[in-house]
């Protein structure tokens, strides 16, 4: 009986560490490998605010500078005209005798400088609302980007549930192969010690072996019946959380006392 327990004792504790070794193994794999998805959504995110920012602050240039140019040549055009428009009248007042002329070049160079300056209003308009639309483009390609965060940070969510659930089954199958190991090990260790220290026959061999089959298979089928039914809860769990849902609603409204009809 010493013998058996210090066997046991020994099958216990190299499986136990072996169950461990294997745990710890995987969820470190699982660990690194969320972590270098996680630095690649960052890096990806990065680059795109980047490039935003470089494109945002290029058309701001370019529309500051094209603005500045077209205001410097019109005021120059315009100032032109004008001295122009007003040589002219100087001279035919000065050359022609007559008021009524003078009065209206006068008139027609006040039209001019209005049309200019209608010209110089409309083309403002004009770049404000190029520039109103560059804003809302860039508004929505950052509001984009902010959506493509969101969902790299929901499907990261998913996969740790994913992975969160893949683990459970997996340290469950690990648990179960362990104990099932044991058992076996267990089993073969009483049939060693039957052997050595009881006298038995082939007759008492063949039915130790065969019971030590029909335990393993019994517990091989009892392991593919548990793997079965949690991939299903795992796989419907969605479903089972309605159901309890439903069936909780359900019990509320039962425990609620009926309210009294209003009489007519």
């Amino acid at each position: 009986m010493d013998v058996l327990r210090v066997v046991e004792d020994d099958v216990m504790l190299v499986t136990v560490v072996e169950v461990f070794v294997l745990v710890v193994v995987r969820l470190m794999v699982v660990v690194l490998l969320l972590v270098i998805v996680r630095v690649v959504v960052l890096v990806m995110v990065v680059t795109e605010l980047v490039l935003l920012v470089d494109v945002a602050v290029r058309l701001v240039v370019v529309l500051v500078v094209t603005v500045d140019v077209l205001l410097t040549v019109l005021v120059a055009v315009v100032t032109v005209e004008v001295w122009l428009l007003l040589d002219v009248v100087l001279v035919l007042a000065v050359v022609v005798v007559g008021t009524e002329l003078v009065v209206v070049v006068v008139v027609l160079v006040w039209l001019l400088v209005l049309v200019r300056v209608i010209e110089v209003v409309v083309l403002l308009v004009v770049l404000v609302t190029l520039l109103v639309t560059v804003v809302t483009v860039l508004v929505r390609l950052v509001v984009e980007v902010w959506v493509d965060v969101l969902v790299w940070l929901v499907v990261d969510v998913a996969v740790r549930l994913v992975v969160v659930r893949v683990l459970t089954v997996d340290v469950l199958l690990t648990v179960l192969v362990a104990v099932v190991t044991v058992e076996v090990w267990l089993l073969l260790d009483v049939v060693l010690v039957m052997t050595v220290f009881v006298p038995v026959t082939v007759l008492d061999l063949v039915l130790l072996v065969l019971t030590v089959a029909v335990t393993v298979l019994v517990e091989v089928l009892l392991t593919l019946v548990l793997v079965e039914v949690l991939l299903l809860l795992v796989l419907t769990v969605d479903v089972w959380e309605e159901v309890v849902v439903d069936v909780l609603v359900s019990l509320a409204r039962t425990a609620q006392p009926a309210q009294p009809q209003p009489e007519l």
